[in-house]
């Protein structure tokens, strides 16, 4: 299966023959079976034909809309939410030992990735990623003694002890001024709230797919203004997966720091040269087998996790085969 960009303005998508073919400006510049599409990922600008919705949804496809940052402002898919799977949601999250303890998990995972990172970028700086992942270390030690703020706080100072690593590990005219979200104030961070826009999409397409709720978390607030569970699974992959790209391709030279533009309102912000690159970069990364990952693509891996997650919370002991 793969999925299929349309970020560029006048870019059109449209159905041929049992192909879907991508246009602009009346030029062919894609085609792909149509069989084999699994997501369409579309811009504000762009344009996708009646025909070719309803055909995606028929074939359980999913259309995500995107803005001009990568961010999910909507998904179109077929069927309708189970009530059953989500009352067991809420329940599971709402009990406090059970909620407690899959918070606990989510950020010794998280903790755990960023461990790896360090250990995996920081053979020039051993001395520093060792301090940094020591003390990470530490953290995941105490968790079991946590409550549920105490764990929020732990993963808060974690991410600043984990950042204060970046800056050893990019060439020398990149900037870096710390971590700062929105607006980023550098390419670097420019690059990783980009891709957890794009991870926040990968883990929105896998809650979809297995049934769940995504507005029903239990680690983020369930306060109407974003989709709760979408953030908490995104915790443990975002080192493993976007930070890692990110640093690769920098260091790769897949990116360059004029291709970046500071703006007072938005910050700074990736040319289209540069949103056509990561596209394409980050759909071959995403579907490339990994050892690291148990021969799994990065891609397969978040389905599988999140596949996994939602069988141990939807979990109904009757519908279990008793032997004898």
């Amino acid at each position: 299966m793969c999925v299929v960009y349309l970020m560029n303005s006048n870019s059109k998508a449209c159905l041929r023959g049992g192909r879907l073919v991508v246009e602009r400006e009346g030029e062919r510049i894609a085609s792909v079976p149509f069989n084999e599409l699994d997501c369409l990922v579309v811009s504000e600008h762009a344009q996708v034909t009646t025909e070719t919705v309803f055909r995606l949804l028929g074939q359980a496809g999913q259309l995500v809309y995107v803005d001009f940052q990568g961010r999910v402002t909507g998904v179109l898919e077929k069927g309708r939410r189970s009530l059953l799977r989500l009352q067991r949601q809420m329940q599971t999250f709402a009990a406090q030992g059970r909620r407690t303890e899959l918070i606990r998990q989510i950020v010794q995972a998280k903790l755990s990735s960023q461990q790896e990172f360090l250990r995996r970028h920081g053979s020039k700086h051993r001395e520093t990623a060792n301090e940094i992942s020591q003390c990470l270390d530490n953290m995941l030690g105490q968790l079991s003694q946590m409550d549920i703020d105490a764990m929020r706080g732990c993963e808060g100072a974690a991410a600043k002890r984990y950042f204060e690593f970046f800056p050893m590990v990019l060439p020398e005219n990149w900037e870096w001024h710390g971590r700062n979200r929105r607006p980023a104030q550098d390419p670097v961070n420019a690059l990783l709230n980009y891709g957890y826009a794009f991870l926040e999409r990968e883990v929105r397409l896998a809650i979809l797919g297995v049934g769940m709720d995504s507005r029903v978390g239990f680690f983020h607030a369930n306060d109407g203004r974003r989709d709760s569970l979408v953030y908490d699974m995104m915790e443990p992959f975002r080192s493993s997966i976007i930070d890692n790209f990110v640093i690769r391709q920098i260091n790769y030279r897949r990116f360059r720091p004029e291709q970046f533009s500071l703006e007072e309102e938005w910050g700074c912000r990736l040319s289209a040269e540069a949103k056509y690159r990561w596209a394409e970069d980050y759909e071959e990364y995403m579907v490339k087998q990994r050892s690291s990952l148990q021969g799994k693509s990065p891609r397969e891996w978040v389905r599988s996790e999140i596949s996994a997650f939602a069988k141990e919370i939807l979990h109904d002991p009757c519908d279990d085969t008793q032997a004898g």
